[in-house]
């Protein structure tokens, strides 16, 4: 309007409208604002790249739909009917928040895919380092092994070497009398099952937690060793933290089961909590410092879905029952 020196808003507008030198002014202004917007917001860009095609392929298609049909309805307001122009606004309107509305629930379908695919994503990897550590603490647990067997040899040698009666031949039955803990080390024949509970008993010792397990396994185990780290490691996890909660060290213990039946394997882990995990109906607290059962549980509920599984949680006097069930088949 300045341009085209008219105080007049409508005859203003109608210049910019014409094919001219006003109007070519005012579109080398528009594109340029436009190209400037585009380098100022040039750091949102990374989000829509990250997009699926999919979700790209419609943005593109509403937001061309929008440029088209928006020059239709700009050039129906310009018309002479005011009957017609007002229709062309009101539609513009409808049309506009339409839009924002189809791209709004497009970022926020997408944003919420995104999550959960990144929550998956790092799970898997969590589950796959846990089953490397706990398959080189099997290897070293067993070389400690051969090692205090060898050196228990030793020693049993060298006794019979020594004089009856000496200090060195009394030493070396004081020695020999320290019973080593191999007895309690599990020795299930599936070596990432050893590899946790020998761990957890270790964790258990340390905080003060009596620690027993029952493992009855006849049958070879066909599940992913990372996924039997992410049930029962999980698990356990869980039955520690809920017990280092209990201020008296008398009623702490966890108690770990597990059993084969027909085609499924049970991973069953009770523990005393100091009170009940549960709130209105039958939803966990998810909050660590409430219930010790916050982590790890949709780890254990997406693991033993994929084998056709069930996660059963209970609380019983002031005991938490956690059971697994996961299908051991080909």
């Amino acid at each position: 309007m300045i341009i085209g020196q008219s105080q007049d808003i409508f005859h203003g507008f109608e210049l910019m409208m014409k094919t001219g030198t006003i109007r070519t002014i005012y579109t080398v202004i528009n594109k340029a604002l436009q190209v400037s917007l585009f380098f100022l917001l040039g750091a949102q860009y990374e989000k829509i790249r990250q997009f699926d095609k999919r979700y790209l392929g419609v943005l593109f298609g509403i937001t061309t739909s929008c440029y088209i049909i928006m020059s239709i309805l700009l050039s129906l307001i310009m018309t002479d009917s005011l009957f017609v122009m007002q229709i062309a606004i009101v539609v513009s309107w409808i049309f506009i928040m339409s839009c924002l509305v189809a791209i709004i629930t497009i970022i926020s379908i997408h944003s919420k895919y995104t999550k959960k695919e990144r929550e998956t994503v790092m799970i898997s990897l969590t589950n796959e380092l846990m089953e490397r550590n706990y398959q080189q603490l099997h290897k070293n647990q067993r070389l400690i092994a051969k090692q205090v067997h060898d050196f228990t040899n030793h020693l049993k040698t060298l006794k019979g070497m020594l004089d009856k009666d000496t200090e060195a031949e009394q030493y070396v039955g004081k020695l020999l009398a320290i019973t080593y803990r191999e007895s309690k080390l599990c020795h299930s024949g599936c070596d990432v099952i050893d590899a946790i509970i020998n761990c957890k008993i270790s964790e258990a010792t340390a905080g003060h937690i009596a620690f027993t397990y029952k493992v009855q396994l006849p049958e070879p185990i066909h599940i992913s060793s990372v996924d039997i780290c992410a049930v029962l490691s999980n698990q356990i996890d869980n039955a520690l933290e809920a017990c280092a909660n209990i201020p008296n060290q008398q009623e702490r213990f966890v108690q770990v089961t597990l059993w084969q039946k027909e085609t499924f394997l049970f991973f069953k882990v009770i523990n005393s909590v100091l009170v009940n995990p549960f709130i209105a109906g039958n939803t966990l607290i998810s909050k660590k410092k409430e219930s010790g059962h916050g982590l790890g549980l949709i780890n254990i509920r997406d693991t033993v879905e994929k084998y056709n599984g069930t996660l059963d949680n209970q609380f019983s006097g002031n005991q938490f029952i956690s059971i697994a069930m996961m299908q051991n088949t080909i």
